[in-house]
């Protein structure tokens, strides 16, 4: 090859759009939701993106998601991805992962979650030249046992960066000897304030038969703890039996749940489906109670904030990224039941002080967790990450200059480009 057609061919790699592709096997709830953002704020930016995901988990919302990525020119590509540890289906997955990999040419692989993560960063590891990966745990699960550490030790030196959903998680990350500080970036998730809007006049008609409503939301699994969501509403009817609780969502532990309410006796407790919209069932709560053991960022608590619905949760990672300073006062720490209680009772004998205090924490909602905050962080990580891949890969070491990055550094510099 002749030193010209060489530097012409290098001259193109340096000007082709940065190749994203984001891998997701748990197409639901919160890591769904987050897809969901990145395509939002990453909307009309000079990226080529794919998405590989699974569909054995996913909730209704994954195909109008496909169907926005589809009209925004994503590659899409379905591959059999498990939650289900099998060594078979895992061997299946990461060879057509590389099949995957080997078609689009990624220069990144954003990898969500714990099963996507493994599998993920073996099949970039496993091609050549290999891609740059980052990881979004969306939650380290560590404190449902300590085989998890042992599985994110063993996979940690596959991933150049960490992409964490909120500045706790990225703490844990550290915590845990993944990754050193430098190899951490926090991309906030968005929320919509225009989307989550405060009803002028909350739609009673959702709620049950009480007259004040304590509610829960999220996926019936020991993660979300919605058993103890029982034995705090309980402890609270003691002194407020006129107070219900309604729970929305479905899972592994919806038998048990179900068992649990029964075993009461009275039919103040209420298992509600899964909904498309939320939004009237949230506005038409008193408060939100979150009973979650561990959480990456905590989305029903900042949405619930945005509809100036009052937050009682559990003091864990993610949340307290949310309810700081003076919010911070309506956390209790895991298994304190009587805190919990004691928090939702001075929440609804004041629903004055709890409605001012939620109207707050919307403005903070809205200044904080916004698209342009979540695609500068994520800019900059696949920058970092892509770069620095080159560099590993012995390609020559300068910084890549694609559109993206020169758009990206006028932005931060305060001018415009065209």
């Amino acid at each position: 090859m002749s030193i010209v057609s060489s530097a012409v061919r290098e001259a193109s790699i340096q000007s082709s759009p940065l190749r994203v592709l984001h891998v997701l096997e748990a197409t639901l709830g919160g890591t769904l939701r987050y897809m969901e953002n990145v395509a939002e704020c990453l909307r009309g930016t000079d990226l080529c993106l794919g998405f590989a995901y699974a569909t054995a988990r996913a909730d209704s919302r994954l195909e109008p998601l496909l169907a926005r990525l589809e009209n925004q020119c994503w590659k899409l590509y379905p591959v059999p991805m498990r939650r289900e540890i099998a060594v078979a289906a895992e061997l299946e997955s990461v060879g057509k992962l590389r099949s995957v990999l080997r078609e689009f040419r990624p220069d990144v692989v954003h990898c969500h979650s714990s099963k996507a993560g493994v599998l993920g960063r073996v099949a970039s590891h496993l091609i050549r030249p290999s891609p740059a990966v980052v990881y979004s745990p969306h939650a380290l699960a560590i404190p449902l046992g300590r085989q998890y550490l042992y599985i994110e030790r063993l996979m940690r030196k596959l991933a150049g960066r960490f992409i964490a959903v909120s500045d706790s998680e990225a703490g844990d990350i550290v915590h845990y000897q993944l990754a050193t500080p430098d190899r951490v970036t926090v991309a906030y998730p968005l929320i919509d304030c225009d989307y989550f809007t405060p009803s002028a006049s909350r739609d009673t008609s959702v709620r049950g038969t009480g007259r004040l409503t304590v509610m829960g939301v999220g996926r019936l699994t020991a993660q979300k703890d919605p058993l103890r969501f029982i034995s705090i509403v309980r402890r609270l009817q003691e002194t407020m039996p006129d107070v219900e609780g309604v729970w929305i969502g479905d899972g592994e532990l919806r038998q048990t749940f179900e068992q649990e309410i029964a075993a009461t006796g009275r039919r103040s407790i209420h298992l509600v489906p899964w909904q498309r919209d939320i939004r009237p069932f949230l506005s038409a709560a008193d408060v939100l109670l979150s009973t979650s053991r561990y959480e990456s960022f905590g989305y029903m608590v900042a949405e619930a904030l945005a509809l100036e619905v009052p937050v009682v949760a559990s003091r864990i990672s993610g949340t307290s990224d949310i309810l700081t300073g003076e919010f911070a006062t309506n956390m209790y720490e895991l298994d304190d039941d009587a805190h919990a209680a004691a928090l939702l009772k001075r929440v609804l004998q004041d629903s004055v002080a709890a409605r001012k205090w939620a109207a707050s924490a919307r403005e903070m909602i809205r200044e904080r967790f916004n698209s342009r905050s979540m695609r500068d962080s994520l800019l900059d990580a696949y920058s970092r990450s892509a770069w620095t891949g080159r560099q590993t890969r012995g390609r020559p070491k300068t910084k890549r200059a694609s559109g993206i990055d020169r758009r990206w550094a006028a932005e931060k510099a305060g001018t415009v480009i065209e």
